[in-house]
């Protein structure tokens, strides 16, 4: 198959997909979509196994690699000041703010975690030394 007619059968799936969540969401049928998102979901991923022309290539992972360091990045500085900002606003006045602080400071806590985690986990599995 090739990758336009992939990308065909992918937006074909995603107008059935949005088109049945403004149904289930209309009659209060949520439940209903789980199965319907799972069945598509194989469907798509059955279908990129079909695809035989190559459409990525080192240029792009690499792009992505650097674009995606530069977000994460950015979110984990940003998420931390904000969180320290609304601590420290909210120690002595606003119980709300001090909660919404450290919700957002353990969360970036956790990505953290998750991110050294998986830094560990690929470092083996790529043969690295340290």
């Amino acid at each position: 198959m090739s990758y336009k007619r992939y990308m065909l059968f992918r937006l074909l799936v995603i107008l059935v997909l949005a088109f049945l969540t403004a149904w289930a969401t209309t009659s209060g049928n949520l439940l209903a979509l789980i199965p319907i998102v799972i069945v598509l979901a194989v469907i798509m991923f059955a279908l990129r196994k079909r695809v035989t022309e190559v459409v990525v290539d080192e240029r792009v992972n690499a792009i992505a690699y650097k674009a995606t360091r530069l977000a994460y990045l950015a979110f984990v500085i940003l998420a931390l000041i904000t969180g320290a900002t609304l601590i420290v606003l909210g120690k002595d006045s606003s119980p709300e703010l001090f909660r919404t602080g450290l919700i957002l400071d353990f969360s970036v806590c956790a990505l953290l975690l998750f991110y050294w985690m998986a830094y560990i986990y690929y470092n083996k599995k790529l043969g690295g030394k340290e």
